[in-house]
Order: structure tokens, then C-alpha cells, then sequence
């Protein structure tokens, strides 16, 4: 028996699309193995399947140097996203005006966020670029420390966990304490 497909819609999912098939009179129908026998099947049910996804709406914004300075997108749900000119989320604005931001330093990392409900963060970077810490504004926060040769020698964090690695004398790692 043959079934006829008459609308291709699409389950988006984390990270990909499910394809929705319905027939004739409208009911649902799983895709059997008849309809699925080569990989160009399903392959093009998923394409018909992502092709009816509504589509999110993307703004670049350049400066008068035409040198791109951003981007906002917005989703079916109408919260906006926004990204600078390398292309690093900056932040968000739900339409019900919650939102937050991120920053980043000179050297394009990652350096903290603040939310609009109040909560925020900052990560630390000691002058080698390595990342040394973090603080959250509800207390949390945590150290990362290093020898004067560069290895990184443990960690303490606000709630107690941490630890220490240890090196003989010719700099081979010997193991581990923690608290």
C-alpha cells in the first residue's frame, strides 16, 4: 500500500529537524522503512522538512567604512540576539525584557556577563593569557594557579573544592592533593 504525503512539516530539535509527515485526510504518519529505503528519501523529506522551519530574520549593521560591526537576529518567538563585527555573541533581549550581555577583552576572550535580573560573572586572565579565575555575583568564584615555569599547579574554589598538582625537580608531574 502507498501512502501519500501531502505536507512536510518540521520538529526542530537542539542541534536538527525531524520531519513531520501528514497525508491525505491529515493524521500524522512515521516514516517506515518502504519510505525510507534509500538515503535520498529521507534526505530529501528532511530538506522539505527544514524548508517549512520559519526562518529567522538577521540585520548586519555596518559603519560608514562598510567594515561589519555587528549583527542582531530575530527568532520566531521574537527574542533578539546580537553579535559583533567577529561574529562573538554580545547578548540578548527577550521579548518579554529579560536580557543579558556578554563581554570579552582586548584579546577578543571572554571576560563576564551581566543579566537583567542582576546576576552577573567575571573571568580573569594573568598576563600570559592564562585564564586565573572567576567571580559570580551571587559569591561564587574560583583560582586557577601557576608556577613561575607556566604549569598549572591547582585550583581553589568558593565552595571548598580545589586542589594542587605536584612536579619533582626535573619538572615530571607526581600527582595530586586536594583538600
Amino acid at each position: 500500500m502507498m501512502t501519500v504525503i501531502t505536507e512536510v512539516n518540521a520538529q526542530k530539535s537542539r542541534n536538527s529537524f525531524t520531519p513531520v509527515l501528514k497525508n491525505a485526510i491529515g493524521k500524522e504518519v512515521t516514516p517506515d522503512r518502504t519510505m525510507m529505503k534509500s538515503k535520498l528519501t529521507y534526505c530529501m523529506l528532511l530538506l522539505c522538512a527544514a524548508l517549512t522551519m520559519q526562518p529567522l530574520m538577521a540585520d548586519s549593521h555596518y559603519d560608514s567604512s562598510g567594515r561589519n560591526r555587528g549583527r542582531s537576529q530575530k527568532d520566531s518567538s521574537g527574542n533578539t540576539s546580537y553579535y559583533d563585527g567577529s561574529g562573538r555573541y554580545q547578548g540578548r533581549a527577550d521579548n518579554d525584557g529579560r536580557g543579558g550581555s556578554r563581554y570579552y577583552d582586548s584579546s577578543g576572550r571572554y571576560s563576564g556577563r551581566s543579566e537583567s535580573d542582576g546576576r552577573g560573572g567575571s573571568r580573569y586572565y594573568d598576563s600570559s593569557g592564562r585564564y586565573t579565575g572567576r567571580a559570580e555575583s551571587d559569591g561564587r568564584g574560583g583560582a586557577r594557579y601557576y608556577d613561575s615555569s607556566g604549569r598549572y599547579q591547582g585550583r581553589a574554589e568558593s565552595d571548598g573544592r580545589g586542589g594542587m598538582r605536584y612536579y619533582d625537580a626535573s619538572g615530571r608531574y607526581q600527582g595530586n592533593k586536594r583538600p
